[in-house]
């Protein structure tokens, strides 16, 4: 596996970001171990790839293996990023075009129980379901 070395300015960035940037550091700091972030020697493929679950109207559904809680998904468009809480469909985090959410708000709310399944799947780093886009 081919490792970019980090800049020494990460960890006042990965602060800036959030906890979405903490997830990128302690996974980057873990590669250069060559451990996963939680400090196993397992293949890292699984803390590296963020799963996407869907995709309609160029809006991109992701959610990242081992995620924080509460459970929710990742939904992106045109450049934008949302955190969309599974339970509540409110937006956690981030901000989408108000078409887009609309969008990804009555996709979620005819899955809500796919996208339950797919977080324990995830956060067993086991196989997550691909779910039907918006027709």
């Amino acid at each position: 596996m081919n490792v970019r070395k980090l800049p020494h300015n990460l960890t006042r960035s990965a602060a800036a970001w959030g906890a979405h940037g903490a997830v990128m550091l302690a996974q980057a700091q873990a590669r250069r171990r060559g451990t996963t972030p939680g400090g196993s020697s397992r293949s890292l493929a699984h803390d590296v790839v963020m799963p996407r679950i869907s995709a309609f109207y160029g809006i991109v559904i992701t959610m990242y293996w081992r995620d924080h809680p509460p459970p929710h998904f990742h939904a992106a468009y045109g450049g934008q990023v949302a955190e969309i809480a599974i339970e509540t469909l409110e937006v956690i985090d981030g901000w989408l075009p108000p078409r887009a959410l609309r969008l990804v708000i009555e996709w979620a709310s005819q899955h809500q129980d796919e996208l339950m399944e797919n977080w324990e799947r995830a956060r067993a780093h086991e196989r997550l379901v691909a779910i039907d886009p918006l027709p």
